[in-house]
């Protein structure tokens, strides 16, 4: 996975997609907690299968933990952002995005 190297703005394709278009990288996908058990049980013999073994708490209030797996990102040329697995993404070179946000969509300079 490109976690590590990815920055705002770097391009890439979505192996998933069926058209081949650039998308620009924005942030890593964000979840917000809403509920946490807490294990308040101290029978060391419990299995703590129980209900009155755990509770759970309202956490709404705590601040949104980034999930590298999914990928906040938009395409180039279109204002759409779309959430895609990390995984899915395949870096490109400036060089092959036309400005319309294809990848190859414009015709060789020997053709032109």
């Amino acid at each position: 996975m490109l976690t590590k190297e990815m920055k705002r703005g770097d391009l890439f394709t979505v192996s998933s997609w069926r058209e081949k278009i650039a998308v620009k990288w924005l942030r890593f996908s964000l979840e917000y907690p809403e509920y946490e058990d807490l294990l308040i049980c101290e029978d060391d013999s419990c299995d703590h299968t129980s209900e009155i073994c755990w509770l759970i708490t309202d956490v709404r209030d705590q601040e949104p933990v980034e999930n590298a797996t999914y990928s906040i990102v938009r395409m180039v040329g279109d204002d759409r952002f779309h959430e895609v697995e990390t995984a899915d993404l395949i870096p490109v070179n400036y060089e092959q995005v036309c400005s319309c946000g294809q990848i190859g969509c414009w015709p060789a300079e020997e053709e032109i």
